[in-house]
């Protein structure tokens, strides 16, 4: 099984994307399982100025600036492993959990 999805997972990364097995991880599904709506990613709208350095930093490539206008100002990506990197990494101290 391990081969199986490792080959798999190679496969998909050279047709769609390098970090494609990022997206398939068992360990992010559970753990946003598990985490889902516990200390959301929260965005200050007006603290945000669209660096977008967040989104580069991010290691499931999230864009946390692109939820800066949504009306409840947290990040609903169920792939969010609550890292912090974009929170530590914002320059404006516009992401928070």
């Amino acid at each position: 099984m391990l081969t199986s999805t490792t080959f798999v997972g190679i496969v998909l990364a050279l047709i769609f994307h390098q970090r494609i097995w990022c997206l398939m991880c068992p360990i992010g599904t559970m753990s946003s399982w598990l985490g889902k709506n516990k200390y959301p990613l929260k965005i200050d709208s007006k603290l945000c100025v669209d660096c977008k350095i967040c989104g580069k930093v991010c290691p499931i490539e999230i864009e946390p600036y692109k939820f800066k206008n949504s009306p409840k100002k947290t990040v609903q990506d169920a792939d969010c492993l609550k890292c912090a990197s974009c929170v530590n990494i914002c320059p404006k101290k516009a992401l928070k959990f």
